[in-house]
Formats: structure tokens, sequence, C-alpha cells
């Protein structure tokens, strides 16, 4: 799939993060949870273990004075790469299925006493910046209870090696983008 055939069929993405997380993203964008550990006030061993082990409930620590929150993982695969995997990208959900989903999560998060945010993101400016860094997924890579063989290959797809007719559960950008702020849709609120 090319830049342009994705733009083409998903105008924008969708990011959810904490509401507390807001004026951290606004000062240094969307950083994938590997640099938010690494940034944040932890201690090497506490930072690896977060950084590389399922994490049962949401995270809080500070980040350049400020509270920053990073959500919990519900997999149970034991696996140090799978969870090392998951946490050196920022998550979207695509199109108008994806803001749905977006919504849905907010309200599963909301249940539990915590306000999230959406963020509508054009994706012709994601692109633009990162189509090199883009990877899609045919499932929730968040949400796996089992490993297949070859799961990299599998469930982290380049955007230039994926079938354009084939659905799309979530995108990802490995590393940060923080440029953010530039790339939220003119709607945005």
């Amino acid at each position: 799939m090319t830049p342009d055939e994705f733009v083409n069929q998903y105008e924008f993405v969708y990011h959810v993060c904490y509401e507390d997380n807001w004026k951290s993203i606004q000062r240094h964008g969307l950083l994938c949870a590997s640099v938010l550990l690494t940034r944040g006030d932890f201690e090497e061993k506490n930072r690896a273990r977060l950084e590389r082990m399922r994490r049962p409930s949401v995270s809080a620590f500070t980040l350049d004075g400020e509270k920053v929150f990073i959500r919990d993982q519900k997999p149970t695969v034991p696996d140090e790469n799978y969870h090392l995997a998951l946490n050196e990208r920022v998550y979207f959900f695509v199109g108008e299925d994806g803001k749905k989903k977006a919504e849905n999560l907010c309200e599963v998060y909301r249940k539990k006493g915590d306000t999230q945010r959406i963020l509508k993101i054009g994706s012709r400016k994601l692109l633009n910046a990162h189509s090199g860094e883009v990877e899609l997924h045919p499932l929730n890579v968040g949400a796996q209870r089992n490993l297949p063989e070859n799961w990299r290959s599998k469930w982290f797809v380049p955007l230039r090696n994926w079938h354009p007719q084939k659905k799309i559960a979530e995108m990802t950008i490995v590393g940060s983008v923080p440029e953010i702020m530039n790339m939220l849709a003119p709607d945005f609120e």
C-alpha cells in the first residue's frame, strides 16, 4: 500500500490518550511508552520492568514535572520482546470504524473514572512525515494471548508491504511523533 492509497481510504486516524497527558503531548508530541519511560522519573530496574513485562494497571509518573500516564496491557503473553515491541510504537485507529473504536475505548476508561481525549489526525500530514515508520496490523496486537511463530512479520507489517484490500485493525508509528500538534485535523477540539 502506498501512502496515497492509505490516505484515499483513511483521511483521518485517531489516537486515544489520557486527558491528563494533554499538556505533555502539547509540549513533547506523542511519545511511545518506551520513550516516556526513558525520560520519566524511574530507576532503571523499574523502567525495564514496565517496558518489558505486562502492565496489569495504569502506570503514573512524572515527566519534566508533569504527571503522565501509560496504559495497562491486557495480554498475558510472557515474552519480553513482544512487550518491548508494543512499547516502541504509538497506536492509531483508522477511518470511521477506528473513530468508533476510539469512542468505545474512551467509554471503557470513563467507566473506570479515567477521562480520555481522542486526537483526530490528518493521515496525509502524518504519512508525509512518518511513512517509513508506519506499520499496519491485522488485529489488535496489544490484546493477544498467544504468539504465533513469526509474530513480528505477521503482526507488524510495513505500509509498503500491506495489500490495499486487506482490512486494517490498527496503525502504528515506530518511535514517536513529536510534531503531532501540526497534524491535528482542523475540526479537532
